[in-house]
């Protein structure tokens, strides 16, 4: 019976997650659901250890809640973000003619779109001087800049590398 509190914590965090991205004015939807999806895991690891005690069944329940949080964020992130979505979502309001095609997702649009959702979420500022980190931004970059140490993976942005960044 453990699965039953994990997926109702888990459709309740993807709730509270919509009704607070369509409330919260400047809402950074990665960031809100992993508060939302703490606290509810938080209360269904508390129910688990109460029902059922430190057993398999709450690590069960505890990683099942998890693994859903990861794959919705994933989901979400995914749709948001992805070309060949929009392109979908486009074809599926009408038909698109070889030129509307080429011009759908040039790389200075995407970049544009990514700098304006960089600024919504207070990673950088713009000013006369161009754009800036925010104190939010420069400890981002530390982060991933230390991932990148950790994976040991080449900082392509930093280094001047053009290499990919594949899984190779």
């Amino acid at each position: 019976m453990w699965l039953i509190p994990s997926v109702t914590a888990f459709v309740t965090s993807v709730l509270i997650h919509a009704v607070a991205m369509r409330v919260g004015e400047r809402a950074v939807a990665v960031a809100t659901f992993v508060a939302i999806a703490a606290v509810t895991g938080l209360a269904l690891i508390a129910y688990c250890v109460r029902s059922y005690g430190l057993t398999p069944a709450t690590v069960a329940a505890t990683l099942s809640f998890a693994f859903a949080c990861e794959f919705y964020v994933f989901l979400f992130t995914l749709v948001g973000n992805s070309v060949s979505f929009g392109l979908l979502a486009k074809l599926a309001t009408h038909p698109l003619e070889a030129t509307e095609i080429a011009a759908f997702d040039r790389a200075e649009a995407m970049v544009v779109r990514r700098f304006e959702q960089l600024e919504r979420t207070n990673l950088i500022t713009s000013g006369p001087d161009g754009l800036r980190l925010t104190s939010r931004g420069r400890r981002v970059a530390r982060i991933f800049s230390f991932l990148h140490l950790l994976f040991g993976r080449p900082n392509r942005w930093v280094s001047g590398t053009d290499e990919a960044d594949n899984a190779a």
